[in-house]
């Protein structure tokens, strides 16, 4: 068994899309490990309109289960 650590990328753009910032990375877990989740905390106040966008560095399929955000 290969000893990959990928990394799932999130970052943030509050122009539309056009550009984006404030990169932040966490592991996706090593080759077998399942059920492995990430959360990303206290993000304070986030404009309208704001788009996230996720990426990962690894050629190792993997699939979103569930992505929630708590919106006050």
């Amino acid at each position: 068994m290969e000893d990959l650590n990928p990394q799932i990328q999130r970052e943030f753009s509050d122009d539309g899309g056009y550009t984006f910032k404030n990169t932040t990375s966490r592991s996706l877990g090593k080759k077998g490990e399942y059920n492995k989740r990430q959360i990303w905390r206290l993000e304070g106040d986030a404009p309208k309109g704001r788009v996230y966008r996720f990426t990962h560095d690894s050629p190792t399929e993997f699939a979103v289960m569930s992505l929630r955000a708590d919106v006050y």
